[in-house]
């Protein structure tokens, strides 16, 4: 009989601390859940050029015309780009280019390869991955398009990118020239683009620059 009651409480004991135990189990798995959950939904809910610091494989760049305005007495530069981009997806909400501070982008458009404008809905940037994003206000399908943008700088704030430097001439003069660091990242400090090395494109350039042509007289030269 004492046997029998020892065996009653042994299994009466057992039952308790596995209902105090399971609870607590139930309640960390259901808050690992929740969390894996909250995880899942804001990386779902965040945009496309939050995801990856890397330009989209599926938009190409073809040819850059690009034109410089560097002004060296004031250590600052303006500019305009046109980027021809190949668009492989079936409906693209957006297009990207990088940019990198000191650039600032003034203003902003795309347009069909027929000239057709295409609406904007926000142009932006996207400082952590250096980007400049274009949202449109609706997709548009694959094909070619031309992305404009007008932009500024300084020339004096550092030595990478498009920046201000100083030589002697053979008469010991100071000369200063504009002049840049592309590799390899920072083209982007000097006009807006696809700075990747595997997007590889065509460009036409123009320059326009003040430039000395006698010791008294300076004229402009496009």
């Amino acid at each position: 009989m004492c046997d029998f009651l020892i065996s009653c409480r042994n299994i009466l004991l057992r039952l308790l601390v596995r209902r105090a135990v399971l609870p607590c189990h139930a309640k960390k798995s259901n808050n690992n859940f929740v969390r894996q959950f909250s995880a899942s939904a804001m990386a779902a809910s965040r945009p496309p050029w939050e995801e990856s610091y890397r330009l989209p494989p599926t938009t190409q760049p073809t040819h850059y015309d690009l034109y410089l305005h560097p002004r060296l007495e004031e250590a600052d530069f303006s500019g305009r780009v046109t980027i021809h981009v190949d668009s492989a997806d079936a409906a693209r909400s957006h297009f990207v280019a990088h940019v990198a501070k000191p650039l600032e982008v003034t203003s902003t458009r795309l347009e069909r390869e027929d000239g057709e404008e295409v609406k904007i809905r926000d142009a932006f940037e996207h400082a952590p991955h250096e980007f400049w994003v274009v949202a449109l206000e609706a997709p548009v399908p694959r094909g070619r398009y031309r992305l404009t943008m007008d932009f500024a700088g300084r020339l004096d704030q550092s030595i990478l990118g498009y920046y201000k430097s100083v030589y002697d001439d053979e008469r010991g003069r100071k000369r200063a020239i504009a002049t840049s660091k592309f590799q390899p990242t920072y083209a982007r400090r000097c006009f807006p683009c696809f700075d990747e090395p595997s997007f590889k494109s065509t460009y036409r350039s123009g320059l326009k620059a003040l430039f000395l042509y006698n010791d008294n007289n300076t004229g402009n030269v496009n």
